[in-house]
Formats: C-alpha cells, sequence, structure tokens
C-alpha cells in the first residue's frame, strides 16, 4: 500500500538557483508535451473524419440540438426568477423536454457512425501509427529537456494521467517561480532506514538521522525539540557529480517501514515568501489496518450541502445505523476570521478606489501642464477603469525608476499607499492560509474519528463543479460554498477511510431530500427556502439533510435510486 508523508520545510539553504533552472525546464518540457497532445488530436480528428464523412454533419446536428436546448433551459431559469416559483410553463417543460430527446438522439447516431471508424482495420491501423509517432515525439522531448530525470520522470507520470483524463483539454502553463518542484524517483525503492542515514548514503536522496527522542513516548513538547534534520535531494548532475539541493525540514513523525518511492520538495509563493514542502511516498506493506468487526460497527450516511443557519456554517449531516445523528460545521471562530479577512481585502479596496481618485485628479494637472511621458500616458488613460490593485502597484514600481520633476507629494503619496497595501495583503493572504489549514485539520479529526467508528460509509454523489458554474446559485450561497469546502471534507473522508479500510460507497443524492425516509414517499416543498418538511403521509417532521442523509444510508441495503418527482 502507497501512501505519502508531508513534512515541511523550514528553509532551502543551498541549491535554489539550480531548483529554479529545472523548474524552468520543467515548464518548458511541460507546454512542449502539451504542444505534441494537441498535435496528435488534430491528426487524430483528420484520420476519423476522412474514414467517416457523414460524422462532421452529425456532430452539427448534436451542437445545434444542444445550443437549442441551453436556451429553452435558460429560458426556464428566467421564468422562475420573474414568477418567483419552481414550476414553470407546460408549454415549455414540453419544449425542453423534446429538446433533450433530440439532443440525446443527435449524440447516439453521432456515436454510431463514430464507432465505426474503430472497428475499420484501415482505421485502426493508422490510428496505431498516430500513436506511435505521439510516443516517439515524447521521446523526443524528453532527450531535449535537458532535465534531471527524477525531474522529466515526475513530470511524465502527471502527464500521462491528465492526457488521459482531460486528452485534448491539456492546457499550457504559463512560465512562473511563484510555484514549483524538484522530484527523485526510486525505481527499485530505497529502504526508509537508510532515507534516514542509516547505511549506505544514496546518490539521490537523504535525510539526516534523527535523535531517537523524537519519537519517543516522551511529552509533544520535548520531542519537537528533536524533530529538525537536514534534507538532501538530488536536482541535478555536473560532469556526472550529483548537484543537491538542502533544505532544514521538520519530521515530526517517522516513516513507515517500507521502501521510499518517491519524493518531490514543492514550493509555492504566498504574500511574497516562499512556503516549502517535502512529500514522501513509501511503499509500505506493513501499514496497520483496520479490518476486523466491521460489520459489527455501525454504518453512516453523509449528506453534503453548505447551509448557513444561524451562527454557523453547515458542512454536512451525518445519520447513523444506530438512530443518531450528527451535524458536521464549522464554528463561529473560523467564521468570524473568514469575515475579518474578507473585511480586510475590503479595506484594501477602499484605499485603492480613494487614491485612484486622487491620483487621477494630480495626473489631470501634471498632463495640462506638460505632456507626461509614454508609459504614465497610457497609465493615465485607463486609469478610472483599473480594478486590480497590482496594476497600481506596478506603476508605483515603474514611477520608481522614472521619477519626474515636481512629483515629490504625488509620489511620497503613493509610497504610503503602496507600503499600507503591502501590509493588507499580507495579513489577508496569510489569514487565509492559515484558517484553510483550521479548517483542514477540524476536517481531518472528524474524518479520523468516523472511520474509526463506523463499518461502511455511504456518502453523496454530489458533483460541486455544477454548482459553481451554475448561473441559478445566489452570491451568498457561493460565498459560504467557498467557507465550507464541501469537496475538501469529502476528499478527507474517502481517503482517511481507504487509509483505515473502510469501504466508502458514493450513491446519486438525486430526490433524497424530497423523499421521506420513514414511509418512502414524496414530500414536495421548497427546499432552497424552507430546512423542515413535514411528511403528509406518515406525519413526521424532519430536517431536510438530515432526512437525505437516512436515505444515503439506506443505499447500502437497497441501492435502487429514488423514482424523480413529477412536478406540476
Amino acid at each position: 500500500m502507497y501512501t505519502t508523508i508531508k513534512y515541511g520545510v523550514l528553509a532551502v539553504t543551498s541549491g535554489v538557483p539550480e531548483m529554479e533552472a529545472q523548474n524552468d525546464l520543467r515548464q518548458r518540457y511541460w507546454n512542449r508535451l502539451v504542444e505534441v497532445e494537441q498535435s496528435f488530436w488534430e491528426r487524430h480528428d483528420q484520420i476519423v473524419d476522412s474514414m467517416a464523412p457523414d460524422l462532421e454533419p452529425l456532430q452539427k446536428t448534436y451542437e445545434n440540438a444542444k445550443e437549442r436546448l441551453a436556451q429553452l433551459r435558460q429560458d426556464g431559469r428566467d421564468t422562475r426568477k420573474i414568477t418567483r416559483s419552481r414550476t414553470i410553463p407546460e408549454a415549455l417543460t414540453s419544449a425542453i423536454k423534446a429538446a433533450q430527446e433530440t439532443a440525446k438522439l443527435a449524440l447516439a447516431d453521432y456515436k454510431v457512425e463514430r464507432a465505426k471508424v474503430y472497428q475499420d482495420p484501415d482505421a485502426l491501423d493508422r490510428l496505431k501509427e498516430l500513436d506511435t509517432w505521439r510516443t516517439a515525439q515524447v521521446r523526443e522531448a524528453r532527450h531535449n529537456c535537458e532535465l534531471y530525470w527524477g525531474n522529466y520522470m515526475d513530470l511524465e507520470a502527471f502527464y500521462q494521467v491528465a492526457r488521459r483524463k482531460k486528452g485534448r483539454q491539456l492546457k499550457f502553463h504559463r512560465h512562473t517561480r511563484d510555484r514549483g518542484a524538484a522530484a527523485v524517483f526510486m525505481t527499485e525503492g530505497l529502504d526508509t532506514d537508510r532515507a534516514f542515514g542509516d547505511g549506505p548514503d544514496d546518490s539521490r536522496f537523504k535525510l539526516d538521522p534523527v535523535d531517537p527522542r523524537a519519537w519517543g513516548a516522551t511529552p509533544r513538547s520535548i520531542r519537537k525539540r528533536y524533530w529538525r534534520t537536514t534534507l538532501h535531494i538530488r536536482v541535478g548532475s555536473v560532469q556526472r557529480h550529483p548537484v543537491y539541493a538542502t533544505a532544514q525540514i521538520v519530521a515530526h513523525r517517522p516513516l513507515p517501514r517500507g521502501l521510499v518511492r518517491h519524493a518531490v520538495l514543492t514550493w509555492e509563493t504566498l504574500a511574497g515568501r516562499r512556503r516549502y514542502n517535502l512529500m514522501i511516498t513509501v511503499d509500505a506493506p506493513e501499514l496497520p489496518t483496520v479490518q476486523e468487526g466491521l460489520e459489527n460497527r455501525p454504518r453512516v450516511g453523509i449528506d453534503l450541502g453548505w447551509r448557513k443557519i444561524e451562527d454557523r456554517v453547515r458542512v454536512a449531516v451525518l445519520a447513523w445505523d444506530n438512530g443518531q445523528t450528527e451535524e458536521i460545521s464549522l464554528p463561529a471562530a473560523i467564521i468570524s476570521a473568514y469575515r475579518k479577512m474578507d473585511d480586510l481585502k475590503s479595506i484594501a479596496d477602499t484605499h485603492f478606489n480613494t487614491f485612484k481618485l486622487r491620483l487621477g485628479t494630480v495626473l489631470d494637472q501634471m498632463a495640462a501642464e506638460k505632456p507626461l511621458p509614454i508609459w504614465l500616458a497610457e497609465a493615465h488613460e485607463t486609469l478610472a477603469r483599473w480594478r486590480s490593485r497590482r496594476r497600481l502597484l506596478a506603476l508605483a514600481e515603474e514611477w520608481g525608476e522614472h521619477r519626474l520633476d515636481g512629483d515629490e507629494t504625488i509620489f511620497a503619496e503613493l509610497e504610503v499607499w503602496r507600503k499600507r497595501e503591502k501590509v493588507l495583503w499580507q495579513w489577508e493572504i496569510n489569514g487565509r492560509d492559515k484558517l484553510t489549514k483550521r479548517r483542514l485539520d477540524l476536517y481531518r479529526n472528524i474524518a479520523y474519528r468516523v472511520a474509526t467508528t463506523a463499518g461502511a460509509v455511504a456518502i453523496e454523489e454530489f458533483n460541486i463543479s455544477q454548482v459553481i458554474t451554475n448561473p441559478d446559485t445566489e452570491t451568498a450561497a457561493n460565498y459560504y460554498r467557498s467557507m465550507a469546502a464541501c469537496s475538501e471534507f469529502r476528499r478527507v473522508m474517502e481517503s482517511t477511510c481507504a487509509r483505515l479500510s473502510v469501504p466508502v460507497t458514493r450513491f446519486d443524492g438525486a430526490w433524497t431530500t424530497q423523499t421521506c425516509s420513514e414511509c418512502k414517499n414524496p414530500v414536495l416543498f421548497n427546499s432552497k427556502l424552507e430546512l423542515l418538511a413535514d411528511c403528509p403521509t406518515c406525519n413526521q417532521r424532519w430536517d431536510q439533510d438530515e432526512n437525505a442523509a437516512r436515505n444515503l444510508l439506506r443505499f447500502l441495503e437497497d441501492p435502487t435510486p429514488i423514482t424523480p418527482i413529477p412536478v406540476a
């Protein structure tokens, strides 16, 4: 079983220029791989189109049907907003259903015609040759990339996963030094004892030995004194001699016994300061797992969804098969801290807008007296439309390098604004980073408690990305969505359960909110406005999220999806 251990990095003491040079080459190599992938799909489409000339009109028919369906759905949303009702006219409903059927049939015809290409021996031979061409192009790009082999293997592993998931949608990366990585691979594996300096050194990766008291039974306040050690990770070679980057890290826990397969030193720039992390992937077959007695543990259903309730933000509701329910919510302290960060951003925006008006007035006066330099005249022309504070920061930097006669007063005011902006910006960015880590720690503790208590977990198959892009989603709902981070909670819950061998099953959550978990009958109510609902059949009154969690729990016994509720 593979597991990844993350260590904090205090500082990189040597090898930074070499790491940055390798990172520049990584970005260039990635963009070359994207070029190869895009060229591959262009040639692929040419082959398919040449072998099936009827595909193009079928594709156009399907695209037209999709556009028609999208327009009708937008008309339905607009109608609901105007009438403030959940229902839409019957004629529009019929038109949407007809458009759905048309698009479905058009897509089916397109797929049938396209599938014929992949059954043609000549087409298969040409596609096989194309795949061979792509492999050769990747091999050639690797030969010319000048990367240390650990870095190009790390990048190619990411490329292989990305192209299978996204295919022709792979995107170029712009050049930046704000984030990067330096990686090494151990194809045969490196024993974790050797990784910490016990035994012969490895030329790719090494950690200096740690005092045995660092991981003993002593209190944490004493153990943490001995956690610091030094990392040596190879970032290149000079005349076949290794070049290392060294860093001071905090080894707060030992590596599990096994083989180190991969190590990567990553960095990201936040608020003008680089933050480093060390990720070590270990093949540890002896990792302890929780498998015995799962059938004797209670099972739990988890309904995801953010909701503002009084002074807290609900993230999820857990329903256990022993009758208990539990709400997972962000405490008021975290919500208050997030609002403080928003206040800081609002203050910075106010200062920006105020000074922008002041600067515009001064530039008008300066332009009336004599022509402005080109760089300042261009800024003066568009200054009133600026929305980004970074543009004004860039102007301040440019102005500092090209001072003007008689600009002492306005430049001094610009410097005051710039220093205040820097303080507010760093305060906000660092505060949000700490809050994100605090929220992650909260979710990890909850996930571990659930994984060591539950025998099986049913969780909602909730496509959060669709909600993000939904134009009907209100601004306030999006605000609390980013605060709650339901996708992060689900990811932590699933990874923790997998690590402890607790089975997790995703189920479609459609209609779980509006189907009574007691009598299984539909209950129609405005779920956007009403949290509680009354079942007219069994006279039960329930919280809609708790009800959905119980329906998900029931799917562990009977996974039959709920029949859609007809809406008049």
